[in-house]
């Protein structure tokens, strides 16, 4: 709740009007969200935008976060030479990620 700065009740009339995750059983009557969704719904809000259920950006980080819990060992660090090969190829590309993509870019 301290995330999202909702009370339980708004919580729960968002999420039952589709307008914000649903949460998960834990056990014991206890239940959880997803982190990641749950800042996707954040980030949605800060955008001036309403959340989707299913944006697939929050579906590949969740599945990005679930695996990095699973298999940490798979974790590389990055070349630097890599990562100026990178920097030279976009240099001079101006990318404002937050604009949305226009029909022709999807």
């Amino acid at each position: 709740m301290h995330v999202s700065g909702l009370g339980r009740s708004s919580i729960y009339n968002y999420m039952n009007n589709g307008k914000f995750p649903k949460c998960r059983p834990l056990g014991g009557g206890i239940v959880g969200w997803s982190s990641v969704e749950v800042q996707a719904w954040v980030d949605a809000r800060l955008d001036g935008r309403d959340w989707q259920p299913g944006d697939k950006t929050s579906d590949l980080l969740e599945q990005l976060a679930s695996d990095i819990e699973q298999h940490p060992e798979r974790i590389r660090g990055v070349d630097s030479s890599l990562v100026e090969r990178i920097k030279a190829l976009v240099s001079g590309v101006d990318v404002d990620l937050c604009e949305p993509l226009s029909p022709d870019d999807e």
